[in-house]
């Protein structure tokens, strides 16, 4: 593969852009910054530069470019970035060769397309599918353009059907036993399909490739009522919604998305308007989809037809939602509706109002808890206080805890002082393995390079100055000025750069540095750093800078003569410690 091309396509994709279909990104001065989606944080530690065309978080110390972004947001290697980058930027590429891995996951892909191609053509045009399709679109009530837009189709009754398909097309059955639709037997090439008898779902990932498939059984004797495709090269199911391809435009939209539990309740609420919608394939939240949901919302609210507040796995994924910076709220059905399904099919406008009025998900556990138990008795109380108070007491936020606990008192009737110290006795909500995850932030990334920090705060400056004006202040410093060996240096190329050159532009420092990696480093550092603050009063911060780097210089020499008097009057070297004593005088003068 031809560097040329590689650079090509990274000039063609605007690293801003690119990063702003995932986050919401916030103007900084001449950059952009957000949270960080790498590591958890509360405060935007997360950069990304227009001039450099790069990203640095300086939390976790993740950098990188287009290609770095891809791969670290989507898991994928750097063929599939390129690919995907290329597709995007129109270039062609030429003498392109993947590597192994890559060629399985490319046929694992191109296998499930045709299973796609394979099961819709059945559902949609073949005698074989006229039992599924009629319950498509009249139990469930699924228009045309659905089953279209979401590609559904039909497993025949069949043991083979599928698998001899495949081979037909030119596959080897270890290569569609990989893709996990069909499944080898003990001995010899003899195989049967995966998935036989069912209502299929293709899953399509974030660029609408076929990674898997999700099959409803329609009878009940064919096994289990829902069966996924495996984990494979491409498919992870903790990493996955369904339906995020169709709804990411939406969700980044309304910067909300709606979770249901599969595919059967996504489909009829979208066909009613609601597209901001994903199903989670089952109610326990995964860090990875998570991840899925910071790329694109900012709130999720759930629906799942399952005991939301009695089911211990959904509670952690809503807990690490919320440590995630998610808002998390609960969308609740009247009890004459048994899922999202047959809400928004028997009521559109009542399915609308609930989804657009969720509740919030702590006022939602007070609520189910209060339905549950009589309030009224002292019996009732204790149990609705032991159901909500572990829950209330894994809250991160402190008002936010300290809000609900003033709520729980005023529902139970109880003095507010009673309640916390039954909350301080509670047990944790959490389970044991969410509860030893390390929770301690990284250091900013720059302080671990042990730079000076007034030094690294002036060059930063310096950086974001008019020319004119950071011209002036690099005459007016010195190497002496800058204590750290790589900030002298870092100085010494900036100050020659300046003289050299009539206008100041980034690309083209950057270029004469470039060489050097820790050099290059600390500059990205510099110029993604969050001092836009200053921007402001940028001479007046300079002045001030400058000042203090002069004071700190003259402290280095006063701390200097401080160590040479000690050695002279070891050594009795009275002439000489008079003369070193008159230039502690003079510095401590001008220091003072």
């Amino acid at each position: 593969m031809a560097t040329d091309q590689v650079q090509e396509i990274k000039e063609k994709i605007d690293i801003v852009d690119f990063v702003s279909r995932y986050l919401n990104l916030e103007k900084a001065g001449k950059n952009y910054k957000t949270l960080c989606p790498f590591h958890e944080e509360k405060t935007p530690s997360f950069m990304v530069s227009p001039e450099l065309q790069m990203y640095k978080c300086f939390g976790c110390g993740k950098a990188g470019d287009v290609y770095n972004f891809l791969m670290e947001m989507e898991g994928v290697d750097f063929g599939e970035a390129l690919k995907t980058l290329a597709d995007q930027a129109g270039v062609e590429l030429k003498d392109y060769k993947p590597s192994p891995k890559e060629g399985r996951k490319e046929k694992i892909l191109r296998i499930n397309q045709l299973a796609q191609e394979f099961f819709h053509y059945l559902l949609t045009e073949h005698d074989v599918g006229t039992a599924a399709l009629n319950y498509v679109r009249g139990e469930r009530e699924l228009p045309n353009e659905i089953i279209e837009d979401f590609k559904l189709g039909y497993a025949p009754q069949s043991w083979e059907s599928l698998g001899r398909f495949l081979l037909s097309k030119g596959f080897t059955l270890s290569e569609i036993v990989e893709s996990g639709l069909v499944i080898r037997k003990d001995t010899g090439r003899k195989f049967y399909d995966r998935f036989r008898g069912r209502l299929m779902f293709p899953l399509h990932n974030y660029r609408g490739d076929v990674v898997g498939f999700s099959g409803r059984a329609l009878k009940e004797e064919t096994g289990p009522k829902y069966m996924n495709t495996p984990e494979s090269l491409v498919f992870s199911k903790s990493r996955y919604l369904y339906g995020l391809f169709q709804s990411k435009k939406f969700i980044r939209e309304s910067g909300k998305a709606l979770v249901v539990e599969g595919p059967i309740d996504l489909l009829m609420p979208y066909s009613r308007g609601t597209k901001n919608i994903v199903a989670s394939q089952g109610t326990a939240l995964t860090p990875g989809q998570i991840g899925l949901f910071k790329r694109y919302a900012d709130s999720i609210s759930i629906c799942f037809d399952t005991d939301l507040a009695g089911n211990a796995a959904t509670r952690r994924g809503i807990e690490l939602a919320e440590k995630e910076g998610l808002d998390v709220s609960v969308v609740v059905l009247p009890p004459k509706y048994k899922d999202p399904d047959d809400c928004a099919r028997q009521a559109p406008s009542e399915w609308s109002r609930l989804v657009e009025q969720p509740v919030a998900v702590y006022d939602f556990y007070i609520q189910k808890a209060l339905q549950k138990y009589d309030q009224k008795t002292p019996e009732g109380k204790k149990k609705v206080a032991a159901e909500v108070l572990p829950v209330l007491k894994d809250i991160f936020d402190d008002i936010q805890r300290a809000a609900y606990v003033q709520k729980l008192a005023s529902e139970l009737e109880m003095g507010l002082e009673v309640v916390e110290q039954a909350l301080a006795k509670a047990p944790s909500a959490r389970s044991e393995d969410y509860k030893n995850r390390s929770e301690s932030d990284l250091e900013p990334y720059f302080e671990q390079r042990e730079y000076p920090s007034k030094e690294f705060y002036m060059l930063a400056l310096i950086l974001r100055a008019p020319k004119d004006r950071a011209e002036a202040f690099t005459h007016r410093l010195g190497r002496e000025d800058f204590s750290h060996p790589r900030l002298r240096t870092f100085f010494e190329r900036l100050k020659s750069y300046h003289r050299d050159n009539e206008d100041f532009i980034l690309k083209g420092f950057r270029a004469k540095i470039e060489q050097d990696s820790e050099l290059l480093e600390l500059l990205e550092d510099l110029v993604l750093q969050d001092f836009n603050f200053a921007l402001e009063d940028l001479d007046d911060e300079l002045e001030v800078g400058l000042h203090k780097l002069k004071q700190e210089k003259i402290r280095r020499k006063i701390k200097k003569l401080g160590k040479e008097i000690a050695v002279a009057e070891e050594a009795g070297e009275y002439d000489k410690i008079e003369k070193l004593q008159e230039k502690l005088s003079k510095y401590s003068r001008k220091l003072q």
